[in-house]
């Protein structure tokens, strides 16, 4: 089954207090489902990587946060983002 999403070549901070690591982030049914290498197909991959200049890297970053916000947000209100 292909994710909904795939974020590539990104930098995760787990909240343990290790250093980041750059992994994929793999999203199925609005939750985070597989962080890691992802070789799998997605409906839809946002690529972080490459070198560009300031305007690419905050268009690619408002991307990947606009993602998360309408993909990730829980009822609850678990998940914020500012």
């Amino acid at each position: 089954m292909p994710f909904d999403l795939v974020i590539k070549n990104g930098m995760v901070v787990d909240g343990s207090g290790l250093p980041a690591y750059p992994a994929d982030i793999g999203v199925r049914h609005g939750r985070i489902d597989t962080i890691g290498r992802i070789r799998e197909r997605a409906r839809e991959v946002i690529d972080n990587s490459g070198e560009g200049n300031d305007f690419a890297r905050s268009r690619r970053q408002r991307m990947i946060l606009e993602a998360f916000k309408t993909r990730l947000m829980q009822p609850a209100g678990l998940i914020h983002l500012p």
